[in-house]
């Protein structure tokens, strides 16, 4: 996610994140791509949900963020192509 974030950034996207999170749920919609988590160790869990269900975690697991760094979310969402 936060590649995706960057790129948007990169072309100067009014609101990177959220150009980033249209483009992985639209990616998802159309069978283009897998939305998860990466973890250290476990490696790539896509998540199952869809439409509503996938915008609402994606959104809910991007607002949590840590003290300890505050990036981790968009670093360890991914967007995973099919």
């Amino acid at each position: 996610m936060a590649e995706a974030a960057s790129i948007a950034r990169d072309q100067e996207v009014e609101a990177p994140l959220e150009a980033a999170i249209c483009c992985a749920l639209s990616l998802a919609e159309q069978s283009l791509a897998r939305v998860g988590r990466y973890a250290q160790g476990s490696g790539f869990t896509a998540w199952q949900e869809t439409g509503e269900g996938l915008s609402y975690r994606l959104r809910k697991e991007l607002a949590e963020v840590t003290a300890s760094d505050p990036l981790e979310a968009q670093s360890n969402i991914m967007i995973d192509a099919v």
